[in-house]
């Protein structure tokens, strides 16, 4: 095999010449700086100065040039925990707002902590702090002063203002005299405007002499919705 030998390379143009290395492999891209990047253009190799510190290296696919991106942020932008401070007796067949009478505050206890902003919520009703995709939990625990078939509890989703309300899930237990009880309902909602994207806990019996007694509290969780 036949070797060629040189120590320099210059264009047939002219210009500066390229000192070729004693030793070890070698390509130069006519300039280097610490942190660059060696890709093929389609037409030939070539340079990719370094990116901003952080950023990371992202493929343009099959046919594209691949760059510098910032890294995604990812964690969570916003959660939070509202706790109903007092007890609520629901009853009737007709159905209502869960807590629509009594103070929903944020949770208070040490070591809690909310991320971002926590929207409100009023007579029951849940106004969200930011827009995005939420995890929403409602837990409840409740005792119950008679007996029925059934009691639902839901979560209910608007995106008019209140105007129309979607059940988007729900749970049911049997009721029975003097008997306590506890469950969580979860949903995903995509709030889109703060102002005309709503959630609202629900519950409806099977029997109109029925009433659960939803347990609140200042001070602890017995009956609590929390934003994720």
């Amino acid at each position: 095999m036949s070797k060629v030998y040189t120590d320099s390379i210059e264009k047939r143009t002219g210009g500066a010449a390229i000192t070729v290395p004693a030793s070890g492999q070698w390509i130069d891209l006519a300039s280097a700086a610490q942190g660059d990047v060696q890709y093929h253009n389609g037409t030939s190799y070539v340079r990719l100065a370094p990116g901003t510190a952080g950023h990371h290296l992202q493929t343009g696919g099959a046919g594209a040039n691949p760059s510098w991106v910032a890294a995604p942020t990812g964690g969570l932008s916003g959660a939070y925990t509202w706790r109903m401070e007092a007890d609520f007796t629901g009853s009737g067949t007709s159905g209502t707002v869960l807590g629509n009478s009594v103070t929903w505050s944020l949770d208070d206890t040490a070591g809690y902590a909310s991320i971002g902003s926590t929207g409100g919520i009023a007579s029951g009703v849940v106004t969200f702090g930011a827009t995005g995709i939420w995890k929403i939990d409602l837990y409840t625990s409740w005792t119950i002063n008679t007996t029925a078939p059934w009691e639902l509890v839901k979560l209910q989703t608007s995106k008019n203002t209140g105007g129309a309300w979607t059940d988007r899930s729900q749970g049911a237990m049997a009721v029975h005299n003097g008997e306590f009880g506890s469950g969580t309902v979860s949903c995903i909602f995509d709030c889109e405007n703060t102002t005309t994207d709503l959630l609202r806990p629900y519950r409806i019996s099977g029997s109109s002499n029925n009433n659960v007694i939803y347990q609140g509290d200042a001070n602890i969780n017995y009956t609590k919705l929390g934003d994720t």
